[in-house]
């Protein structure tokens, strides 16, 4: 059964698009509520994050650009950021982002993607993981090239794959180059995605980190399997 016929891979336009955009508060971790149709669904904000308020006039902006890469695509739920880089960008000291997330629900035939009636959580979990190991990078960057060289940015080296799963949601790792259309340099740009099912609507979950050495997925991986049960529990 095709949870989400031809679906998953459109998704990928806005999980890479906060490129875009282009540590840590002592603020506690908090819960906003949104609709999805009419069904409240409580999303978490990590601790040491904030809501960027879209009636700002960087919220507005970015709230914007999203609204243009995800038209038809995905619902854009809610965006946060680190809280330090928040109060940078909005006292003018800081113009990109380097730690930030947000929420989406994908969309199918215009509405909010709804698994089938007595599908569990798990169910849908297993079979997305089955359709992501056929997802081919290069169509992945294509598809989010023809939104993103719109807004002047280009993508190049993406690579992704999954890096696990559990009863809470599954899990996936992206990477790639984002720079100017203009054609200077860039930067890496890395994200781990949860994807889940809260109150019976597919929603998915980015967390982005900045592209420093080491282990580059393990502390995004170790903060999303963190959100994903948090959210499970709260709804």
């Amino acid at each position: 059964m095709a949870l989400f016929p031809q679906r998953i891979t459109r998704l990928f336009p806005w999980l890479l698009c906060g490129a875009l955009a282009l540590s840590g508060s002592l603020r506690a971790q908090t819960t906003e509520s949104v609709n999805i149709e009419g069904v409240p669904v409580k999303l978490l904000v990590p601790a040491g994050f904030c809501v960027v308020d879209r009636n700002s006039a960087f919220g507005k902006n970015l709230h914007d650009l999203q609204e243009r890469a995800q038209k038809g695509v995905n619902t854009v739920l809610l965006t946060y950021i680190d809280c330090a880089e928040l109060a940078r960008i909005n006292s003018k000291a800081q113009t990109g982002m380097t730690s930030y997330g947000n929420y989406l629900t994908p969309l199918n035939a215009g509405r909010a993607t709804k698994v089938p009636a007595g599908y569990s959580r798990q169910q849908a979990i297993d079979e997305i993981a089955k359709a992501i190991p056929a997802m081919d990078a290069a169509t992945m960057q294509d598809r989010a090239n023809e939104r993103l060289n719109k807004e002047g940015v280009n993508l190049g080296k993406l690579t992704s794959g999954l890096l696990g799963k559990d009863e809470n949601a599954l899990y996936i790792g992206i990477a790639a180059n984002a720079a100017p259309s203009g054609g200077s340099a860039g930067a890496r740009v890395r994200c781990v995605t949860l994807m889940t099912v809260l109150k019976g609507y597919a929603v998915s979950g980015n967390l982005y980190g900045p592209a420093d050495g080491g282990a580059p997925f393990e502390k995004l991986l170790a903060a999303q399997k963190k959100n994903a049960a948090l959210l499970v529990k709260a709804n």
